[in-house]
């Protein structure tokens, strides 16, 4: 239970969120206007991941400029930074604050250095990865405009009281969109690869009704044998709410490609 009635009350409503049966997307959103009467922040990511890659798989993202998405994916997936979201899912602290990783010098973290100035996010930064069973479900970036102030130790304990439920939630609304797939889709995996590294994935042509064709393909770096990363779309946010960003689905180890925007 947490010290401040506001953040507890918030706090259950997301647990019962989380265990009503919402789909991934719906669940992201409706945390993430529970979570914005607790937590002050100007702009976020709210993610669904392969719990084996953590690779971001849909989100659900708020009043961030859309041109700040490729550089959000090249720097997660392509820089080493601090509390990467990889790391913090495979750690004992699944929630942490960029000032506290940088002791107070945010501008030791890539991401603040080279895309929260760019986009005019000059603030501290409060990730969380949303891990149950030792696999990762979700994560969320939080992110300030303003150097100050910082997130607060409570803002921490408030989203670490939330991570678990979260995760809960959405390995569920995985596990049932899983159930439910094979009678609306073909049975063919919907997915070509090649063998080379320099080669991409893509999605493979229609093969057969109730398959809607996915925009995604992930271009493999053939020296790093990483992929290079790209942008997701989203709708903008309005008014203060979230965006309710339509899901979107990639082949394992895949990101959107490029030019799709947030």
């Amino acid at each position: 239970m947490l010290s401040d009635p506001a953040a507890e009350r918030a706090r259950r409503r997301i647990v019962g969120l989380a265990a009503s049966g919402l789909d991934a997307t719906a669940l992201l959103g409706a945390a993430a206007a529970e979570v914005q009467t607790v937590v002050a922040y100007d702009g976020a990511v709210w993610a669904t991941v392969d719990p084996e890659t953590t690779i971001i798989t849909g989100a659900v993202v708020q009043e961030l400029p859309r041109e700040s998405a490729a550089a959000f994916y090249e720097n997660e997936y392509g820089h080493e930074d601090v509390n990467a979201f990889a790391r913090l899912a495979r750690g004992l602290r699944p929630v942490a604050t960029a000032s506290e990783a940088t002791g107070g010098h945010l501008e030791r973290s890539r991401l603040h250095r080279e895309v929260g100035r760019a986009f005019g996010f000059l603030g501290d930064e409060l990730r969380a990865a949303f891990t149950v069973g030792g696999s990762c479900w979700g994560v969320v970036s939080l992110g300030r405009r303003s150097p100050t102030p910082h997130f607060r130790q409570a803002d921490v304990s408030f989203l670490a009281s939330i991570a678990g439920p979260l995760a809960e939630g959405l390995r569920r609304a995985v596990l049932v969109d899983a159930l439910q797939a094979p009678a609306a889709r073909p049975a063919r995996r919907p997915w070509s690869c090649s063998t080379r590294p320099e080669r991409s994935w893509r999605p493979a042509r229609r093969r057969g009704p109730g398959w809607r064709s996915s925009p995604w393909t992930t271009a493999w770096d053939a020296t790093a044998r990483r992929p290079r990363c790209a942008p997701w779309p989203r709708e903008r946010a309005t008014g203060g709410r979230p965006a309710r960003a339509r899901p979107f689905r990639s082949a394992r180890g895949c990101v959107p490609r490029a030019g799709a925007g947030w």
